[in-house]
């Protein structure tokens, strides 16, 4: 009588060592699923928190060009000379607004005394501004990329690309 239950007992112990071993690789799988879902969550966040970075960076780059015109534009203004200047970006000037423009940011002018040079401009609608002959002065103009020229002229800004 010992002798069968003591097999009996091994028996229910073998059973219930492989139950255990069950629940065992059910946790596992079930801590590997939540690590899994922490895992995608926080890959998520750090897609998000990228795109938001490269945007800054994207506006960062174009204030600095657009502060590098308008810093140049003053400096010839009042110091006078001319200057050569290489922009990566296209920018649009508003002159009697005294604003300078890119796709997502802007920055200011202190003067409106600002004209292109309208031989450089592809359109040829050279008009007198004054006593300015070969200079427009329009509401906008858009400076394109690459290398400018910006030199003052009887009190003007001009800007040639």
């Amino acid at each position: 009588m010992n002798k069968s239950f003591f097999v009996l007992n091994k028996e229910y112990n073998n059973l219930f060592k492989i139950n255990k071993k069950a629940q065992v690789s059910h946790e596992a799988l079930m801590v590997l699923g939540v690590i899994f879902f922490i895992f995608i969550i926080v890959l998520s966040i750090y897609f998000h928190k990228n795109a938001d970075v490269l945007s800054s960076n994207q506006e960062i780059e174009e204030r600095t060009e657009c502060l590098k015109l308008a810093n140049t534009i003053s400096g010839i203004f009042y110091l006078g000379g001319e200057m050569s200047l290489t922009l990566y970006q296209d920018l649009t000037v508003f002159p009697e607004q005294q604003r300078i423009e890119t796709e997502h940011t802007f920055c200011t002018l202190v003067l409106d005394n600002i004209a292109q040079n309208c031989l450089s401009n592809g359109t040829g609608d050279c008009y007198q501004m004054g006593y300015q002959k070969r200079h427009t002065n329009p509401s906008f103009f858009i400076v394109s990329s690459g290398e400018i020229d910006i030199y003052n002229e009887d009190g003007w800004v001009i800007i040639d690309d």
